[in-house]
C-alpha cells in the first residue's frame, strides 16, 4: 500500500502546527471563520492520531518517539507538547460554553440556500443553531481528550498541571454529555404511504424486481418489521419517537439523523444540570449525510479503547445505550434497504434516489458506506460475496467520481468535488432565510470505505484490487494537498489534479484535512492487525510443513544427526524452523511456508552432502 501513515501524519502535524502555533498563540480560523466544528476539526488534527495509533502516542513524554517530538517541537520541547495541547484544548471548551454548559453552534458552515431576498449571510440566531457535525465532532474529540488526560496525568508532578488536567476533564465530560444529548434529540423516525412521493422514490430503488408498487412495498415493509416493532416499543428518550405512525404496518419508514435538533424534540431532563438544550427547528427527516457523520461519532462511544479506559460517567453510558440502540437499528436498516435484492443490491443501482427525489453519486456513497461499515462491523456474519459486492461499488464509485479515470472538461461529476452537494436544512427558514450546508468529502470518504474494505477481503486477489484501488485513491488524494502558500503540507486543492476553473485556495481547509488524517488512521488500523488468511496458501503451507516434518523424522530414524559439528548445527536448525512453522501456521501461513520450504532446502544439502560423499 502507498499510504505510509505514519509518515504522512507527522508530516501533517508538523504543517497544522506550523500554521496554526504562532508567536505562542493559537490560531483557530482556517479557510472557514472559526466555529466550534471547524475549530474541532483542527484539534483532531492531532489529537485523534495521538489518541488512535499507539506508536503516535505524546501523553507519556518520556515514552513518546522522537520522530513524533521533532514534529511537534513547534510547541516547545518534550514537556512542553502535551502542556500546550492541554491548553488550547481548554481553550476550545471554554469558547463554546456559555454559563458553564456546552453548545455546538454550526457558525461559518451554515450557509444561505440563495440570496434572492438580499440577505448578507445567515442570522445571528441561525448561525447558533446546533447542528449534528459539530456534536458528531465533540463526541470524537472529548472522548479523544478524555483519553489523552487519563494517560497523562499518571505522568505529570506539577500541582498546576494537574489542576489544568482536572479542569478540562471536567470541560470535556460536560462536552460529551451535551453532545451526546444533542445527538438523541436529532434522531428522526418517518413514515410514509407507499403511494407517496417518498414510497414511490424509495421503491424506486428497492423495487429491482419491477413488481407491481404494493407487493414490493409489503415485501419490504415484512423485512423491515422488527426493526420498525423496535423503534416504536424500545426508543424512550430523545426524539424518532413516532409510535403512532409506525403502528401502521402497512406503511414505509426510514430512519437516521436530521442535520440538527428536531423541532418539537423533547428536552432530556436528567442531563439538564449540564447541558443547553436548544429548542429544534429541524425536519423531522433522516438525512444521509447527517446519518453516515452520526454514526461516525456514536461509534467511538463503544470503542474497545473506551471501554478498556472508562471514559463514560454513570450519566453518559445511560446516553450510550440509548444512541447506541440507534445506532445498531440505522445501520441494520439502511443494509437492509441498500441490500434488499439478493439478485440485484439497490445500491448498485446508481445513482441512489432519497425519498425527496434527489439523485446523486454522493448518496450512493453515504449508503454504500453504511453498508460496508456494517460489513466491516460484522465480518463474521457477512458472507466473501458481501465483501466483493462492496468492493465492486466502491470500484464504480472512484470511477464515476472521475478518480481513477480522467475527466472531461466541465464535467458533471466534478461537482460532487467541488464544490460539493448542497443539502437543504429545511426548518432553518423558521427562523430566517432557508439556509444549505455544503458536502465536498467525497473523496476521503471513499477512500477511508476502501482502506477498510481491502483488509478484509479473504482472497488475495481481490484483496490486492481493494489494496490497488486505495493506492490510485491516495494518490489523486495526495495529489488535492497544498504545496505553496501559508496551508502549505495541508488540505484542500481539487483544482490541482481536476480541470475546475476556480483559483487554488491558499488557505487550509480542517473540513478537508480532518478527514484526511481520518483515511491516515484508518490506514494505520488496517495495518495493525494480523493479515487475512488464504485458505489456498494455508493448504499449501500445511503441504509443505508434512513433507518438511516427515523427512526430518526420516533423518532422525536413521540416526544421521550424529555427525560432525555442522550438521548438528543444521539439525538445530531445521527443528526451531519447523516449531516455529507449526506455530505460526494457521495465523501466518505464508511465513510457515517460507519457514518449511528453508528446512527442505536445509535437508536437501545435507542429503546432496552424503550422496556425494559416497560417491
Amino acid at each position: 500500500m502507498l499510504i505510509q501513515p505514519r509518515e504522512q501524519v507527522l508530516d501533517v502535524w508538523r504543517s497544522v502546527v506550523g500554521y496554526a502555533y504562532r508567536d505562542g498563540k493559537w490560531q483557530w480560523a482556517g479557510r472557514e471563520d472559526s466555529n466550534s466544528i471547524s475549530d474541532a476539526e483542527l484539534l483532531l488534527c492531532i489529537l485523534y492520531p495521538a489518541t488512535n495509533v499507539p506508536a503516535l502516542r505524546f501523553d507519556r513524554p518520556d515514552q513518546t518517539s522522537r520522530d513524533v517530538l521533532d514534529a511537534l517541537h513547534g510547541l516547545g520541547n518534550d514537556l512542553e507538547v502535551a502542556r500546550v495541547i492541554v491548553r488550547v484544548l481548554t481553550d476550545y471548551m471554554e469558547r463554546y460554553s456559555v454559563d458553564g454548559r456546552p453548545i455546538f453552534p454550526g457558525g461559518s458552515y451554515l450557509e444561505l440556500r440563495g440570496r434572492d431576498n438580499g440577505e448578507s449571510g445567515p442570522t445571528t440566531d441561525q448561525q447558533n443553531l446546533e447542528v449534528v457535525d459539530s456534536y458528531s465532532m465533540s463526541v470524537t474529540l472529548s472522548l479523544s481528550t478524555l483519553g489523552f488526560l487519563q494517560v497523562l496525568r499518571t505522568a505529570v508532578r506539577n500541582e498546576k498541571t494537574l489542576a489544568q488536567i482536572d479542569r478540562l476533564q471536567t470541560l470535556a465530560s460536560q462536552r460529551l454529555t451535551g453532545a451526546m444529548t444533542g445527538l438523541l434529540r436529532c434522531f428522526s423516525v418517518r413514515a410514509f404511504n407507499f403511494d407517496s412521493d417518498s414510497g414511490i422514490n424509495l421503491l424506486s430503488m428497492v423495487n429491482q424486481r419491477k413488481e407491481p408498487a404494493r407487493i414490493a412495498a409489503e415485501r419490504l415493509s415484512l423485512r423491515l418489521n422488527d426493526i420498525r416493532t423496535r423503534l416504536r416499543d424500545e426508543l424512550s428518550i430523545g426524539s424518532g419517537q413516532s409510535a403512532d405512525e409506525l403502528d401502521n404496518t402497512s406503511s414505509l419508514f426510514e430512519c437516521g439523523w436530521s442535520w440538527g435538533v428536531v423541532k418539537d424534540a423533547a428536552t432530556i431532563s436528567y442531563t439538564t444540570d449540564v447541558t443547553f438544550q436548544q429548542a429544534g427547528v429541524a425536519e423531522d427527516r433522516p438525512y444521509l449525510y447527517f446519518t453516515g457523520v452520526a454514526l461516525d461519532g456514536i461509534e467511538d462511544l463503544f470503542s474497545p479503547r473506551t471501554r478498556i479506559l472508562g471514559l463514560l460517567d454513570e450519566t453518559q453510558q445511560r446516553l450510550a445505550t440509548a444512541l447506541q440502540l440507534r445506532w445498531d437499528l440505522v445501520l441494520e436498516f439502511w443494509n437492509r434497504v441498500a441490500t434488499f435484492d439478493d439478485q440485484r443490491w439497490p445500491v448498485s443501482d446508481l445513482p441512489w434516489r432519497t425519498t425527496d427525489g434527489i439523485e446523486s453519486d454522493y448518496f450512493t456513497l453515504f449508503v454504500g458506506s453504511m453498508v460496508a461499515q456494517n460489513v466491516a462491523l460484522r465480518p463474521a456474519a457477512s458472507s466473501g460475496n458481501s465483501l466483493l459486492r462492496v468492493g465492486n461499488l466502491l470500484v464504480e464509485l472512484a470511477n464515476r467520481g472521475r478518480i481513477t479515470r480522467r475527466p472531461l472538461r466541465e464535467d458533471p461529476a466534478l461537482g460532487i468535488h467541488m464544490p460539493g452537494v448542497r443539502l437543504k436544512l429545511n426548518g432553518s427558514e423558521l427562523i430566517g432565510p432557508p439556509l444549505s450546508w455544503t458536502v465536498s468529502s467525497f473523496s476521503t470518504l471513499l477512500l477511508k470505505r476502501v482502506v477498510r474494505i481491502a483488509s478484509l477481503m479473504p482472497d488475495s486477489v481481490d484483496r490486492d484490487r481493494l489494496t490497488a484501488l486505495a493506492d490510485e485513491v491516495w494518490t489523486h488524494v495526495l495529489g488535492r494537498r497544498m504545496h505553496d502558500g501559508p496551508g502549505e503540507g495541508l488540505w484542500d486543492q481539487p483544482g490541482a489534479v481536476l480541470p475546475i476553473d476556480a483559483p487554488l485556495p491558499q488557505e487550509p481547509s480542517w473540513y478537508h484535512t480532518q478527514r484526511v488524517v481520518e483515511c491516515l488512521v484508518a490506514a494505520s488500523w488496517s495495518m495493525d492487525v494480523p493479515p487475512p488468511v488464504s485458505e489456498p496458501l494455508l493448504d499449501l503451507a500445511r503441504e509443505y510443513l508434512l513433507e518438511a516434518e516427515h523427512l526430518f523424522d526420516q533423518e532422525r530414524l536413521y540416526g544421521r544427526q550424529s555427525g560432525g559439528q555442522s550438521i548438528r548445527d543444521t539439525f538445530y536448525s531445521v527443528e526451531a524452523n519447523l516449531q516455529r512453522a507449526r506455530s505460526l501456521l494457521e495465523e501466518r501461513p505464508g511465513t510457515a511456508s517460507a519457514l518449511a520450504q528453508q528446512v527442505l532446502m536445509d535437508l536437501d544439502k545435507l542429503a546432496r552432502a552424503r550422496t556425494h560423499q559416497d560417491g
